[in-house]
């Protein structure tokens, strides 16, 4: 199998020794300075990875913009027929009707949940009339740290050295609101859309979630919240620091929770993430959400199989 990785962060580092030690063959490596045959060597502009022919392109970059520039990407790579592979989530999130007609060609497990497989769970369900969801475990995992005795700082500083979180952020507060109010939108947006429940789709950047402030955060803390997405017919009370979105009839909405016989059923700890769907039965299924080696094995359950 021939891949081609679009960005080299700790995802797509992860990726291509995940694929070299399987025996891939990488013949390039886009970053912000050129297209590239190792993480060190440069071989041309961006451009020059047109030349290259691939079976699957992998788009291992952060959101940036609203989706735009992994949308791109994507469209350029599916017009050529190859299949792509993402953990991007801002192009899935803003531009799903466009990308809707060829999402059989584009694996997005790794968009929402990481290692938790949730979405397989949310197209398998039957009958769904509610949707319980724990969907970032950078949050998750740091106020778990916290609950058990660690320091906020030291707590957020762990989650960037794990890779959970980006690297640079100036403190816990300054995490929780990029997370709350970027991160959990769009994947609200992708889970409510691949669940399919009416014709109607959302977008990402139509869903303002509120930011909270320090008093928020001691709260929180003090509360043991988590932040947790749920999605029903009937509006739900949004939380701490969260959103309420309405949309034919269902109801999408987030923030930091504590009440509801549901969100006792998800998993609280670590850098977990959880979901519980309402549905012919209760289905649930939790496992790890965030961090490089889980992101890249959801990626890899949507290689396709070898003909």
């Amino acid at each position: 199998m021939r891949a081609g990785i679009v960005g080299l962060g700790n995802i797509g580092l992860e990726l291509y020794s995940r694929l070299r030690s399987l025996g891939w063959d990488v013949p390039f490596i886009l970053r912000s300075g050129g297209t590239y045959s190792s993480p060190q060597k440069r071989i041309g502009p961006i451009e020059d990875h047109l030349n290259h022919e691939i079976d699957v392109a992998f788009i291992a970059i952060p959101t940036k913009d609203d989706g735009r520039i992994a949308y791109d990407y994507i469209t350029s790579f599916l017009d050529r027929g190859v299949r792509v592979i993402t953990c991007e989530k801002g192009a899935l999130s803003n531009y799903f009707p466009e990308l809707e007609p060829r999402i059989h060609m584009i694996g997005h497990r790794a968009t929402v949940g990481g290692g938790s497989l949730i979405l397989d769970l949310v197209k398998e369900a039957k009958g769904i009339t509610e949707i319980h969801a724990v969907v970032n475990g950078t949050m998750n995992y740091i106020l778990s740290e916290v609950a058990n005795g660690v320091a906020p700082d030291a707590a957020v500083k762990a989650a960037q050295d794990n890779g959970y979180a980006e690297p640079g952020a100036s403190g816990i507060l300054e995490v929780m609101n990029t997370e709350s109010v970027l991160d959990v939108a769009m994947k609200s947006s992708i889970l409510f859309n691949l669940a399919d429940l009416t014709p109607e789709r959302i977008k990402a950047k139509d869903i303002h979630a509120q930011a909270i402030t320090e008093d928020d955060l001691q709260r929180i803390i003090a509360e043991d919240r988590r932040y947790i997405v749920s999605i029903s017919k009937a509006a739900q009370i949004p939380g701490i620091g969260g959103f309420n979105y309405e949309i034919d009839g269902w109801f999408i909405s987030g923030g930091f929770r504590r009440h509801n016989p549901y969100y006792l059923r998800l998993d609280p700890s670590g850098v977990t993430n959880s979901i519980v769907i309402v549905g012919d039965t209760i289905y649930e299924r939790s496992g790890p959400g965030a961090g490089p080696e889980p992101t890249v094995s959801a990626m890899m359950k949507d290689v396709p199989p070898k003909h």
